[in-house]
């Protein structure tokens, strides 16, 4: 017994597809062939949509599908038999009906660009929209779910859009009340230099100067922004840069210390007048550059010492004014007698070794009273750069009071150079002068920097 079988050939899907189908619809699909004997069908339906693919496998010749989501559906048809079989592939747009639109703008002004947007639930995806301004301006086809328009004549307009897609469309229509500007556009600037450097270590101000040429009529809005960019001429797409506790809502800008990282910024400038299109906003290029390191000895730059004590040099206090106290990172430190009194020469025997701690100490036995020594001392860590300081000290024969002095309120801004018109806050101390005892007297002396100037 033998069994002749026709080849399949001809494989078709009448009525399949219209451009686009809605979601949650049940379709009926039916497969033709135009010859064949003994035929089976297979259905493969594959959905991409935006939460990721899916498929659904069925078989026969008539067969029901509901898509579950919007999307790309593509439809793969096998006709066979035990000779072979053919294929065919059908595309459709499986598209959400359009259930609201909502027609939003802000205040309309003559001669001013007014933004118009059209709210669309459930979604905006693949829908056309058709705006219709009300002034007789031609229409204005997006794809987008807004549209900009300018009215040359105060007024009210009723302005229509027709959102569509492949299965539906929406109308939605607003009234909009167009008002004539009692403003000019308000004046800024902000007198700096093209490149602005900021000391991280140090509180910063920016001021802009600001002419709202008499305008009384709306409320005035300022606004500071700080973006991390290279430059205000390519800046960089992202949000702008938190500053926690800054007033940014006045032309006078406080950044604190240590409230930005090293690096380079773009800093905004924005005034407005209330909800009008009347605004100007300008820009300043800053590079916000890292503090040297300060090293510090204890007791100052000039201290008297007796021969009865073993003379201790005490450069802990060195820190980096980039960092916060509670933050800072280890320093290496390097002492040198670079000078003394002792020789005619003027050089210093004392030696300290290639490195050394915080805290060194020369025993009492090599120091000679009447000398002056003076000692040098270096930090430095990972890549920063050296920096360097230096005390004088005066040994003296017999027990002498130990006096100390510190600048209180240049560690407390992290500035070490004050100008004329600066107050400095000193603090002196006597280390070993008994309670009811210490008598004091300042006095303020020029004198000349030796060496390199910080």
């Amino acid at each position: 017994r033998v069994l002749v079988l026709e080849a399949v050939g001809g494989l078709q899907v009448p009525g399949c597809c219209e451009p686009g189908i809605p979601t949650g619809t049940e379709r009926n699909f039916t497969a033709r062939v135009q010859r064949g004997s003994r035929v089976a069908f297979a259905w493969y339906f594959s959905l991409q949509k935006v939460q990721g693919d899916s498929l659904v496998i069925l078989s026969g010749r008539d067969v029901t599908y509901t898509p579950v989501a919007a999307g790309l559906l593509e439809i793969h048809v096998r006709a066979f038999n035990e000779l072979g079989g053919v294929n065919l592939t059908l595309t459709t747009e499986v598209q959400d009906p359009i259930q609201q639109v909502a027609l939003r703008s802000g205040r309309c002004f003559t001669n001013r660009s007014a933004r118009f947007e059209a709210a669309t639930s459930p979604s905006p995806r693949r829908v056309a929209y058709r705006w219709d301004f009300g002034d007789g301006a031609l229409v204005e086809d997006t794809e987008e779910p807004w549209a900009e328009h300018s009215y040359l004549r105060p007024g009210d307009y009723r302005v229509e859009v027709n959102a569509s897609n492949l299965v539906s469309f929406f109308v939605a229509q607003a009234t909009v009340t167009v008002h004539v500007l009692a403003c000019r556009e308000p004046e800024v600037e902000v007198a700096l230099p093209p490149q602005v450097l900021m000391r991280r270590s140090q509180r910063n101000y920016l001021e802009a100067h600001v002419n709202l040429r008499d305008c009384v009529t709306y409320q005035t809005e300022y606004r500071w922004q700080v973006y991390r960019a290279p430059s205000c001429q390519r800046p960089a797409r992202m949000a702008p840069v938190a500053l926690p506790s800054v007033d940014v809502s006045r032309p006078q800008l406080v950044v604190p210390r240590l409230a930005l990282p090293v690096g380079h910024y773009c800093f905004v400038f924005m005034v407005s007048f209330g909800d009008t299109p009347l605004a100007r906003s300008i820009q300043a290029n800053v590079t916000v550059v890292p503090e040297r390191l300060v090293p510090i000895v204890e007791g100052g730059s000039y201290r008297v010492w007796s021969d009865t004590q073993d003379l201790v040099l005490d450069g802990s206090k060195s820190y980096d004014p980039n960092l916060e106290d509670g933050d800072q990172t280890p320093l290496s430190f390097h002492w040198a007698c670079v000078a003394s009194t002792q020789s005619e020469s003027g050089g210093c025997a004392l030696t300290f070794g290639p490195r050394g701690s915080s805290v060194v100490t020369v025993p009492r036995e090599r120091l000679q009273a009447g000398v002056e020594y003076t000692f040098n001392l270096t930090v430095w860590k990972a890549g920063r750069k050296e920096e360097a300081t230096n005390q004088t000290v005066l040994i003296r024969r017999g027990r002498v009071p130990i006096v100390s002095l510190e600048c209180v309120s240049c560690k407390a801004q992290a500035v070490y150079a004050v100008s004329r018109s600066s107050y400095v806050y000193l603090e002196g101390r006597c280390d070993n002068c008994s309670a009811g005892s210490k008598r004091g007297r300042w006095e303020a002396r020029p004198f000349s920097v030796r060496g390199s100037s910080s």
